[in-house]
């Protein structure tokens, strides 16, 4: 099916990724909502800023979809467009990767590259070095081993997001499309703002993008997000941007309702989970907290209409608007926005 979705039209592919989010909510969410058509990328080529690839039988390549070897790669349409430059590079290393089953490229611009590596074994303490030193166009290298950390050289990687300016690493997520990125965050202040939204949390808020426009808009901001090293790029980058007033939290999600948030009137919560969505215990909490409004950010269809079955006891979806964030791929990022229910 993938094959067959990356050889379809561009606007094919658009329809066949809100048919993925309409059938999700009505074949598991039971749910009979308008879909709106799915916004399309302005780049459906060349667009990410970060791959992952194997190293198998001294191959460098993505992972088969039988899951059986690996497929040798020359170059990654969906990436940089000088990715062949980079991997071809990285190739010529091969025999520096002993003990290395992953590589992670990270693109900052078109000459500057940040490699993670996970290193399943012994391997070679001055890999990072001899890397950096044989491509210069990558300027940093993490190594991941027993859950330890090595690095060499600059490791951290810097983007803007309209005028917002972004410092963070390969340890935080980072959305793989900015320009799509930013319009979910545009539509979520447009929405907010014709919904008199005040006081909001922003669960999973990882290194503050949405945090930062919001607050830099005149909303309170109560932070959430459990990778200890996003929410201190988080903080980094509030600081970059002079954008005050923001509060940060290292936590899981599902604890944030232990925070003292008396004075604060929660008004709206913006959702925005990894792929395996919300836990039940999370979606409880809401329920039992009764705010305003919902803004929910999914990469998963599937769990997203589980979410929503849930959520609609007490609120109903009066938007739905799925986005091509990953053109050519069978991905789709959906954004929805629901209001509670009054008796």
């Amino acid at each position: 099916f993938r094959r067959v979705l990356f050889r379809s039209s561009y606007t094919k592919q658009l329809d066949i990724k809100r048919s993925f989010v309409k059938d999700a909510l009505m074949r598991i969410g039971k749910i009979d909502v308008e879909v709106l058509n799915t916004i399309e990328s302005l780049e459906q080529l060349f667009y990410r800023k970060h791959i992952k690839l194997k190293i198998q039988n001294s191959q460098i390549g993505y992972v088969r979809h039988s899951l059986k070897g690996i497929i040798s790669i020359k170059k990654c349409l969906i990436f940089d467009s000088d990715t062949s430059t980079i991997i071809n590079d990285l190739k010529l290393l091969i025999n520096l990767f002993i003990g290395i089953d992953e590589l992670h490229i990270f693109q900052e611009n078109k000459n500057s590259y940040v490699i993670y590596a996970n290193a399943y074994k012994k391997f070679n303490k001055e890999l990072g070095n001899l890397i950096i030193k044989q491509i210069t166009s990558i300027k940093g290298v993490i190594v991941k081993h027993n859950n330890n950390y090595k690095y060499y050289g600059d490791c951290e990687l810097n983007n803007v997001v309209d005028n917002i300016k972004l410092v963070y690493s390969p340890l935080v997520f980072m959305q793989a499309n900015k320009k799509q990125s930013q319009n979910i965050i545009y539509k979520i202040l447009e929405l907010a703002a014709l919904n008199n939204c005040k006081n909001i949390i922003d669960l999973y808020c990882g290194i503050g993008v949405s945090s930062l426009f919001l607050r830099k808009a005149g909303y309170n901001v109560v932070a959430i997000e459990l990778n200890p090293h996003a929410i201190l790029y988080a903080q980094k980058n509030a600081l970059i941007n002079n954008i005050t007033g923001i509060s940060w939290h290292a936590m899981d999600a599902e604890n944030f309702t232990s925070l003292d948030l008396s004075n604060f009137d929660t008004d709206t919560i913006i959702i925005n989970p990894p792929r395996i969505g919300m836990s039940k215990t999370l979606i409880s909490k809401l329920l039992s907290l009764k705010v305003k409004n919902i803004f929910y950010i999914s990469c998963m269809p599937s769990t997203l209409a589980r979410d929503l079955k849930l959520l609609g006891t007490n609120y109903t979806i009066n938007y739905v608007q799925p986005y091509d964030m990953f053109p050519q791929t069978t991905h789709v990022e959906t954004l929805v926005y629901l209001r509670l229910n009054y008796d």
